[in-house]
């Protein structure tokens, strides 16, 4: 009696892979070119109860082999950082309808989750929404765009409002440009400051220099 799933090609043997016994397995993978066809072909009958079969294995995972699974992709992308860019860039080229339809059947299936999920993080990180619409702001004013820390911002200024001279909370938090984007200026830390936001609304675009709003 077998101890496990019988073989298609022989049904007296144990199913080893793609429906094969360990020897007829081996057979098909050393001819040349049958291996990939044959596999190809596996998948296509068996997409759902693989995907299925993937899913479940992934979910049963300890700590311990997720974090190991994780630190091998890293390990994998850092590795392979222009080959897997071409060969992303290549898939989307070639599926552009079929990826714009994947995400709108996802969005629409989450639609209400994620309207709740953005409203809660925006709730929860004002000044980092506040950061990134500032940065958006530029790139439309075609402006030169740099990486910007909120939290090296705030560290390096202390706290302190550019504009008045007092403490920022951390939900008031805005980034104030010293030379606006109107006249030339460059979203990047050396042109950025901490800024309450009613003393950012109020100095608008005026001047580059210092407002002391409050004595």
């Amino acid at each position: 009696m077998l101890k496990g799933k019988p073989a298609t090609c022989h049904p007296d043997r144990i199913h080893y892979a793609f429906g094969l016994c360990q020897e007829c397995y081996h057979k098909q993978r050393s001819a040349s070119g049958v291996s990939q066809r044959l596999n190809h072909q596996w998948y296509l009958s068996h997409r759902v109860e693989t995907l299925a079969a993937q899913k479940q294995q992934r979910m049963n995972r300890t700590d311990e082999e997720r974090e190991r699974d994780f630190a091998y992709d890293r390990q994998y992308r850092a590795g392979h950082l222009e080959e897997s860019s071409l060969k992303g860039k290549v898939y989307r080229t070639e599926h552009k309808e079929q990826i714009r339809r994947s995400w709108r059947c996802w969005y629409d299936a989450h639609s209400v989750h994620n309207r709740e999920q953005v409203k809660r993080w925006n709730t929860e990180h004002p000044e980092r929404v506040r950061a990134y619409r500032a940065q958006h702001k530029a790139l439309r004013q075609g402006a030169f765009v740099a990486p910007v820390d909120v939290g090296e911002i705030y560290r390096r200024d202390r706290g302190k409002c550019g504009i008045c001279g007092r403490v920022v909370a951390p939900k008031d938090i805005t980034l104030d440009h010293i030379l606006p984007l109107v006249r030339g200026g460059t979203h990047e830390p050396a042109n950025v400051r901490l800024a309450h936001h009613l003393c950012n609304i109020s100095r608008k675009h005026y001047g580059s220099a210092q407002l002391r709003l409050i004595g």
